[in-house]
Parts: structure tokens; C-alpha cells; sequence
């Protein structure tokens, strides 16, 4: 969406003695909470060619297991956070 003010996007990493933890936040517009549980349950597609989130979150699911994945939150106003966790040291070439 447009904004007034200059988009800020920040990105980081952390990790623990398991896990990697990869986090893209913004100080946009937010997702409405119905739109986030459609973007969630893969029932809205977001604008794009892209694969989609909810297939990037499958895919790591298979791969590292249920606890793995894609973690989207978002509150109206405030901007929206994507985060992605998997196993530390063991990445996979997909």
C-alpha cells in the first residue's frame, strides 16, 4: 500500500544452539486481521508471481518438520512482520 512517510524495512537473524530465525518487518500499513488469516490459510493470494507463503511454508514444514516454517503477524497502522525458522545447521538445498 501507499504511505505518507518513508517505508522502513528491517531485516535480522538470530539464532539459538538449534534453531535459525530470519525476520522481515515493516512500518507499513498493516493486513486488516481477515486478510491476514486468508494470506495465512493460503486462501488469498498476494500481489505478485511469486509462489505464494503458504507454499513456502508447507515446503519447510516437509522438509524440517511442523515446528519449522513461515510466521506471519500484523496489526493495522503498525506494519507487518514475517519470520522464518529453521534448524540451524541444517539448511537444505531445495
Amino acid at each position: 500500500e501507499k504511505m505518507l512517510e518513508p517505508c522502513k524495512i528491517r531485516i535480522t537473524a538470530t539464532e539459538n544452539s538449534d534453531m535459525l530465525l530470519l525476520s522481515v518487518e515493516d512500518n507499513g500499513p498493516g493486513i486488516p486481521p481477515a486478510m491476514l488469516r486468508g494470506l495465512q490459510e493460503g486462501e488469498i493470494k498476494p500481489n505478485g508471481s511469486g509462489i505464494g507463503l503458504k507454499n513456502i511454508d508447507e515446503r519447510l514444514k516437509l522438509i524440517y518438520g511442523k515446528e519449522y516454517g513461515i510466521m506471519l503477524t500484523s496489526k493495522v497502522g503498525e506494519g507487518t512482520k514475517v519470520m522464518i525458522k529453521i534448524p540451524k545447521g541444517k539448511v537444505k538445498n531445495v
